[in-house]
């Protein structure tokens, strides 16, 4: 069977569908007028027809970069969609996560979705529904502010009998109108062109409404990530030694001779992985493949204790204050009570409900990936880098994992399967096992915090000193995923800061210091540091011997 793709705008051209879209400002210089093909970062973030489009039923196809999650955000911000355009809310579709669809809105992450990227549909939908009341105008011949707008019809107000759908009013033509915004991905600002509606009008936002994603679930019809198949896939599997600083020296492809069904043995830098024409197959095969693993001369921690102190005495090679206000030393000396305490936050496994799983399919320089991941675009650019194509050459289509809370992202399997998939030139699938995720996802860093509080006479906090000592955390843009890493590509920067949410720089305290320190993880040539991209074991107290 042969497999045909077919782009958003050479479906619309067809269709006669009218576009209403809206965008978010990336670099002008990057960005591509619609129709002309992909910017670097997307749909084109400087127009509106990126965002929204409008069948002639009347249907509104919202293209957005956030991802359902599990949590109902998609479900919530159709009622956006649908409260501003004044359309029922069965009437709004949500297309999320395809990169060759959306303009990078960021990551789906920190319970931040409404406030942020519900805020740019909001706004995008009020300007599409004000150039819909133009239109309107003019073919009503009457005046905007005589129009009324019931269930996506524009009708005039006193006379209800002269009136017209949205679905009618553009007759395949674009808006072709700009928005300007600030910003780009997860921290977009949109400017509000006019204003969009008053909250005390409100229909549809703050009501329970059934979540469009459930009855699917409920019924076993939802493809999840796991259940992506597409003609022609292939299974694949890797191999892993104990840590990530180990190289195959050896391996022994005879091993897995009397395996039938094995296509190929995959092996590029340190990543080694078997690929097969079932999953049973390759579950066999990378089980039986011998392969035998460089030992790095690298000295175990006895158990966390041995971390703990590792953070607490090794000098970090990254500080950041986030608050510094007032004089601590002197608030102190002037405290009823100093109260301080000390706590310790192991390394935390981000395992989900089930392992991740992702299909790649990598054909010459273009590849299209289906995977759970919370950032879209950041995967794809991590993809884009690894099999070293465009980033407007990799297609990622989102399709949802069985849970991703606390990971940030589900992108190993990604790189995985794309790197198996090219060796092979076919559609490979990667499921991860248990033990695949316990062993090398990407752990929550381990932390050793402190914090002292001074108290005057009544109770009131005068004084307050936090401090967290961490390692990077290890999904962060710019650090190479697994495959990635075992490939040679070098982070590019030492990770963001740990551990910033609750420490108190939203307290009003009037003296107060809020810092984190950042320990280091093994040193590479390049003279970056590693985070734990992988694995804890990476950086453990005696890979940062050698560090300052």
């Amino acid at each position: 069977m042969e497999t045909k793709f077919i782009s958003r705008r050479d479906l619309l051209k067809g269709t006669g569908v009218l576009i209403v879209s809206f965008s978010f400002f990336g670099p002008l210089s990057r960005a591509l007028a619609q129709g002309d093909g992909l910017s670097v970062d997307g749909m084109d973030p400087t127009v509106l027809d990126s965002w929204m489009a409008i069948a002639k039923d009347g249907t509104v196809t919202v293209f957005t970069g956030k991802v359902e999650l599990g949590t109902g955000v998609v479900t919530a911000l159709a009622q956006v969609v649908a409260e501003e355009l004044d359309v029922r809310f069965d009437k709004v579709y949500m297309d999320s996560g395809d990169t060759d669809k959306a303009v990078d809105q960021g990551v789906t992450a920190a319970a931040r979705t409404i406030e942020r990227g519900g805020v740019q549909l909001r706004q995008a939908s009020a300007v599409a529904r004000q150039e819909l009341l133009k239109l309107a105008s003019a073919r009503l011949d009457s005046p905007v502010d005589k129009l009324t707008v019931t269930d996506g019809v524009v009708s005039v107000v006193g006379n209800p009998s002269r009136k017209i759908a949205y679905g009618d009013l553009l007759g395949g033509k674009r808006f072709n109108v700009k928005i300007t915004a600030s910003g780009s991905g997860w921290d977009m600002k949109v400017a509000p062109l006019v204003p969009a509606k008053d909250p005390k009008d409100y229909k549809i936002v703050g009501k329970s409404i059934a979540r469009v994603d459930l009855p699917e679930k409920f019924t076993g019809e939802f493809v999840y990530s796991q259940d992506v198949s597409v003609p022609g896939m292939l299974h694949g599997r890797a191999l892993r030694p104990a840590t990530s600083l180990s190289m195959p020296t050896n391996v022994d492809e005879s091993s897995i001779r009397n395996i039938p069904g094995v296509v190929k043995v995959v092996r590029e830098g340190s990543f080694v992985g078997v690929v097969a024409e079932t999953e049973w197959a390759a579950i066999q095969a990378a089980r039986a493949l011998k392969v035998t693993w460089s030992e790095p001369t690298l000295k175990m921690p006895s158990g966390p204790d041995e971390v703990f102190d590792y953070l607490k005495n090794t000098k970090s090679f990254k500080e950041n204050i986030v608050t510094n206000r007032g004089n601590l030393d002197a608030a102190f000396s002037q405290a009823h009570k100093v109260l301080e305490a000390t706590y310790y936050w192991p390394f935390q496994l981000h395992g989900m409900m089930g392992p991740p799983c992702a299909v790649a399919d990598v054909r010459g320089d273009r590849a299209t990936i289906w995977a759970g991941t919370q950032g879209p675009f950041r995967t794809r650019d991590a993809i884009a880098k690894m099999l070293n194509i465009p980033p407007k050459n990799v297609h990622l289509l989102y399709r949802e994992g069985s849970g991703s809370y606390g990971r940030l992202e589900c992108d190993d399997t990604a790189e995985d399967a794309a790197l198996m998939s090219r060796a092979v030139g076919k559609p490979v699938r990667v499921q991860w096992m248990r033990e695949d995720e316990h062993a090398w996802d990407p752990k929550g860093p381990a932390q050793y915090t402190t914090v002292r509080a001074g108290i005057d006479a009544q109770g009131n906090v005068i004084a307050w000193d936090f401090m967290d000592r961490s390692f990077p955390w290890t999904a962060s843009e710019g650090n190479p995923l697994l495959a990635s890493s075992q490939i040679g590509l070098t982070p590019t920067t030492p990770g963001f800061l740990n551990g910033a949410g609750g420490g108190g720089q939203i307290y009003t305290f009037e003296t107060r210091k809020f810092w984190l320190r950042i320990s280091p993880g093994c040193k590479k040539a390049t003279g970056l540091y590693e985070p734990a991209i992988c694995a804890p074991l990476e950086i453990w107290p005696a890979c940062s011997q050698a560090n300052p």
